[in-house]
């Protein structure tokens, strides 16, 4: 989680909603969410609209399979 009340970082980072604004007019951060590995690589980057929500199960699930295939060398599909 990132402080960015000037809205500098999520510029730099790509990260503005192009289509969500904020009650003052300014456009808001998209959602973001980033798992980086013991190697210090990101694994995985899940990007969506401020107006959506997480899907808890689906980042427990994606945290099992990647933790299970950096261990093993399966793949672990939906459902």
């Amino acid at each position: 989680i990132a402080a960015d009340p000037t809205r500098h970082i999520i510029k730099q980072l790509n990260m503005v909603d192009p289509d969500e604004k904020d009650s003052s007019g300014q456009q808001t951060p998209s959602r973001a969410l980033h798992i980086v590995g013991a190697d210090k690589k990101i694994k995985l980057s899940f990007l969506y609209p401020a107006s959506t929500g997480r899907n808890m199960d689906e980042v427990l699930r994606v945290v099992d399979s990647l933790h299970k295939a950096s261990h093993h060398k399966i793949a672990t599909p939906a459902n």
